[in-house]
């Protein structure tokens, strides 16, 4: 059955019940394009299911990494205090980095797959990136080399990316000032972190039941947390374009040159049957020329999403 006619049939059953919960109208929301890295096991998904619910339990801890291919989570949240509804594109990315001293062509390969799942999506405009580490476990050299390739990746969006430590439910905020002087002062390392991403530290925890914990107290804990890295999140209204990403050129490149040897290769045997396929198969992928000359963005114009 076609979808029209589904539409067609709804509407009548809807007259005829002359029932208003049958309506279903428009409605706007801002729109935020998000993506979470990190290491493998930091705790991104477990970040994204509290976001999503600010009870989220993660429960046991599961050897196996969960998130093997890079997933967007979409979802529409309605804010009381900004009397508006959120519309959250978050892009869950799998142990990128997990071993990036010894494999920098996986990692290469998980961030195109993630950058070609936005454009597929049509996500292509970015608001901010966070890397996600592990309070709960403490720094480990791969947190280090990780974030230093992902900077270099993730070239020219330096403003555009925090650090979340994740598992930071039992880290009140008193205790923040101890967590980011180790930042700031305290380890070297984490001193050049620090300042590539201007001090922007955020702690999130999950409502995880225990025995031993008061769990009243850990969830208002969680839920101040959440409140403030969505807060942090709805602020952020200019975009980067992921087209723009060196990676992105260098393969985009790659297939130009590749363009170039079919064409070579159509005018000497005058058949040009796949040339045509080649060019509709990449059009997708190829920046417009607007797009080109864009690099971070004003996204005011295009906040609006209906659902």
């Amino acid at each position: 059955m076609s979808l029209l006619v589904v539409v067609v049939l709804l509407g009548i059953w809807c007259v005829k019940l002359n029932s208003q919960s049958c309506d279903y109208e428009l409605v706007q929301a801002d729109n935020r394009n998000i993506i979470f890295v990190g290491r493998s096991r930091a705790g991104k998904s477990t970040a994204i299911n509290v976001l999503k619910d600010k009870d989220f339990d993660p429960g046991l801890f599961d050897i196996l990494r969960g998130t093997r291919d890079a997933t967007v989570q979409s979802f529409t949240m309605k804010s009381k205090a900004a009397g508006n509804n959120l519309h959250f594109n978050i892009m869950d990315t799998p142990g990128l980095f997990e071993r990036a001293e010894k494999d920098d062509r996986r990692t290469n390969e998980v961030i195109l797959d993630v950058i070609k799942k936005c454009i597929d999506m049509e996500i292509t405009k970015l608001h901010h990136v966070y890397f996600v580490m592990s309070a709960l476990r403490g720094l480990a050299e791969e947190d280090l080399k990780a974030f230093d390739l992902f900077s270099e990746l993730f070239l020219g969006m330096e403003q555009k990316i925090s650090v979340i430590l994740s598992f930071a439910q039992e880290i009140t905020e008193e205790d923040y000032d101890h967590y980011i002087d180790q930042f700031k002062n305290k380890v070297p390392e984490l001193r050049r972190m620090y300042e590539k991403i201007d001090g922007r530290i955020f702690f999130l925890g999950a409502a995880k039941k225990s025995k031993m914990a008061n769990m009243s107290m850990l969830r208002e804990n969680v839920h101040k947390q959440r409140a403030v890295l969505f807060e942090h999140i709805i602020q952020q209204k200019q975009t980067y374009n992921v087209k723009q990403l060196k990676l992105y050129q260098d393969n985009l490149s790659l297939i130009q040159k590749v363009r170039e040897t079919l064409a070579e290769c159509c005018e000497s045997t005058k058949k040009c049957i796949d040339l045509p396929k080649f060019d509709a198969f990449i059009s997708h992928y190829t920046p417009e020329e607007e797009e080109e000359e864009l690099d971070v963005s004003d996204d005011d114009d295009d906040d609006d999403d209906e659902e």
